[in-house]
């Protein structure tokens, strides 16, 4: 099956190929160790270093959930196909973010142990920690793209079908007014919204943002998905901090430069086309015509303002939409001047 293919038995993972998800293999962006912790045993055994230590007990921690008769995350995404989506409801793009989201978790077990290394995660807060963050996870995940109504259904549901502990219920709280700290408690969101004292002449200020619940938990989602170089569409009507939140949670992102682009009615793929020329480079290699931003070592993200406006051409197609989802799709585009496909890096 779909799960079955995405999460394979901890015994199978190869070790060479960093940039994959960490449920399926291992998490991107840690260095893992292609050899051992030490030398082999008598019987042939070798030790295994600790960054695969910690995937392999966490495979072992989520496997259940995903495959076990009656599994959690099965349940959860049948209940949240029955609910009302903004976008149309996709099982493959749930399970793509909620793999994201459990590839950010199992990176924050091995950094915990990195700066702790003589008192690394026990087992027992491991299984503690990934299967709440699980929990979490499938609410936003697998409802994001719903009102809040409808996240507060599929966590209702989930408190009901679920053996993991989760906050009881009340009347002005659920699942999602609650995060998961590193030690495997929940903590209510509430408790992470800073106080800002506001000066009175900066009352009126237009660059003036005070944090609320909403916005310091979407920040850390967007911020995690980002981090994981995911595509992601923020809908909402004007006013509703789409744009704010996204530059708060980049901000906390050091190796990533922002281009903004705002759309209009008339906007055509040759917008991006002359942005791309103005804030990368293109090289020819050994596969082919390649991408990349001109700074070495950033990422670049295009945030596209107004994505709604453009205007569909005579056969019913919004060209700079296809143009985009040919990009995300494939990973570049045909480039008319010499019909070459180029293909896109850190982008």
């Amino acid at each position: 099956s779909l799960l079955e293919g995405s999460l394979p038995p901890p015994r199978s993972y190869p070790h060479d190929d960093p940039d994959t998800c960490a449920v399926a293999k291992r998490p991107r962006k840690v260095p893992l160790d292609t050899g051992t912790a030490g030398a082999g045993t008598d019987d042939g055994a070798t030790a295994l270093s600790p960054v695969m230590q910690v995937q392999r007990e966490a495979a072992e921690v989520l496997a259940p959930l995903f495959l076990a008769p009656g599994a959690l995350v099965l349940q959860a995404l049948e209940r949240a196909a029955t609910l009302v989506h903004v976008m149309e409801f996709s099982k493959l793009r749930c399970l793509n973010a909620l793999f994201s989201m459990l590839n950010q978790s199992v990176l924050q077990v091995i950094a915990y142990n990195q700066a702790h290394a003589d008192f690394p995660m026990e087992s027992a807060q491991l299984e503690q920690f990934l299967s709440k963050r699980t929990v979490y996870a499938l609410i936003w995940c697998f409802a994001g793209d719903a009102t809040l109504k409808q996240r507060r259904l599929l966590g209702d549901y989930i408190r009901g079908v679920t053996t993991i502990a989760v906050p009881p219920p009340a009347d002005d709280r659920s699942l999602i007014d609650y995060r998961v700290t590193i030690g495997g408690d929940w903590a209510p969101w509430a408790a992470q919204v800073p106080q800002v004292a506001v000066a009175t002449h900066q009352v009126a200020a237009p660059d003036v943002v005070i944090a609320t619940v909403d916005t310091v938990r979407h920040e850390d989602l967007l911020a995690g998905w980002l981090a994981e170089h995911k595509p992601m569409i923020l809908c909402g009507p004007p006013g509703s901090g789409k744009t704010m939140t996204l530059f708060a949670a980049l901000r906390a992102l050091p190796d990533m430069e922002v281009v903004g682009l705002n759309f209009s009615s008339a906007t055509t793929p040759d917008l991006l086309l002359k942005t791309f020329d103005h804030y990368c480079e293109y090289r020819r290699g050994p596969h082919g015509v390649v991408m990349a931003p001109a700074q070495l070592g950033k990422w670049l993200v295009f945030f596209c303002d107004e994505i709604n406006l453009p205007s569909e051409d005579a056969y019913g197609t919004v060209r700079v939409v296809s143009f985009l989802r040919q990009m995300v799709e494939y990973g570049g585009f045909w480039r008319a001047s010499d019909h070459a496909w180029v293909t896109l890096e850190r982008i």
